[in-house]
């Protein structure tokens, strides 16, 4: 189907100078005007049509502008005792057992934390002794060999 004929057929139709075809998912989709119509390819020149027409005629009607609604008194704190206040007391509570729940879980990780640089340090410790007795461990060895050998050892 040819865009041009289709304009030509339809220009009755408001703002159909501006048609464009496109195939989209394997429809044929028809714009113009912010307006669209779709079709199966296989449509007859007279069911694009037809469904232009139906889309134009589908124009929404302009809505009214809105008009801004005056501001009511601000609400009031709900009355003691009653359903708002037993629901926003329930709720404060749960926020304040999180808020304790929370505190309680920075302690114990704060101490998991503490005990972890307290394993740092050891370690440290450790590896700093046991470079030690490997070192004289070494000049043991060095010094055996250098009386084996009828050497001094190496730095006297």
């Amino acid at each position: 189907m040819d865009v041009a004929a289709l304009k030509a057929r339809l220009s009755d139709v408001p703002g159909i100078e501006t048609l464009t075809e496109t195939a989209i998912g394997g429809r044929l989709v028809y714009g113009f005007s912010g307006l669209v119509a779709a079709v199966d390819p296989s449509s007859s020149e007279d069911q694009v049509v037809a469904a232009i027409r139906n889309a134009a005629t589908l124009r929404a009607a302009p809505m009214p502008p809105v008009q801004p609604q005056p501001k009511g008194p601000a609400m009031s704190a709900p009355a003691p005792g009653g359903f708002a206040a037993q629901i926003r007391g329930m709720l404060n509570s749960a926020r304040a057992d999180l808020e304790a729940v929370k505190q309680d879980g920075l302690k114990q990780v704060a101490a998991a934390v503490g005990e972890m640089r307290e394993a740092q340090s050891q370690v440290q410790n450790v590896t700093a002794g046991m470079a030690k007795v490997i070192r004289d461990e070494t000049a043991d060895v060095l010094a055996e060999l250098g009386q084996i050998s009828n050497m001094p050892p190496e730095g006297e």
